[in-house]
């Protein structure tokens, strides 16, 4: 079937239209690339199962991706952030120091004069009213695995695919 040039000309009128209407579905298209790939590396990172086992008094938290969006039509924004403790892993920590293991026992130096008797070792330990006794734990710091960032360098390309897929379907639809 052949157009006229006043068909192609009123076709070509609904282009910039279907455009700025294409464009959040396009965006958003982008972003799940980009979230599917950060899912994979972050869970690649903590183990497999995103979570972080010793966080949060030892009930693990999690790690999770999750994509925001802003804006309409031809301006809008898609974010792809990491929430949880991310800090962990994708950036180093250095050392250092925490209040947090619970001593079991106590260790006792012998007093002056008496037979097993003696006062609590002090160095290095907290006592909080109605939780414990605590010592300090000197943490060594981690190695980032940078698994966000790897994911954004990986799947940059795919997700501007996947968004000019979407812009080449609504095009596709309007001309024809």
């Amino acid at each position: 079937m052949t157009l006229t040039v006043q068909q192609w000309a009123g076709k070509a009128r609904l282009l910039p239209g279907a455009l700025v209407d294409a464009t959040p579905p396009a965006v958003l298209a982008g972003a799940r690339v980009l979230e599917a790939q950060a899912v994979v590396n972050v869970a690649a990172a903590t183990g497999g199962d995103s979570r972080l086992s010793r966080v949060r008094s030892g009930k693990g938290a999690a790690i999770r991706v999750q994509t925001r969006t802003r804006g309409s039509g031809s301006s809008t924004q898609a974010e792809v952030v990491p929430t949880g403790p991310i800090m962990l892993v994708e950036r180093p920590t250095k050392p250092h120091g925490s209040p947090r293991q619970l001593l079991a026992t106590t260790r006792r130096r012998p007093g002056r004069g008496g037979i097993g008797g003696g006062r609590l070792n002090r160095s290095n330990v907290i006592s909080i009213p109605g939780r414990g006794v605590y010592r300090r734990v000197r943490h060594p710091g981690t190695a980032g695995k940078y698994p966000v960032a790897r994911a954004f360098d990986t799947a940059a390309d795919d997700a501007g695919r996947a968004g000019a897929q979407v812009f080449v379907t609504a095009i596709r639809n309007t001309l024809t």
